[in-house]
């Protein structure tokens, strides 16, 4: 079944091989909502906790 951005997965079945690395990252700014600015927010937070 594809899923989008030449993405297949059969039910249960999903992996993160083939080229779903190439174009994973298209696939989830499409499909989740406000994902750009909560993976900045994510780095931001990170950055701070980790600084030593």
């Amino acid at each position: 079944m594809g899923v989008g951005q030449n993405i297949t997965a059969d039910n249960a079945h999903w992996t993160f091989g083939g080229n779903v690395p190439d174009t994973f990252v298209d696939h989830i700014k499409l499909s989740v909502p406000l994902y750009e600015m909560g993976h900045g927010l994510i780095c931001q937070v990170s950055d701070f906790l980790a600084q030593f």
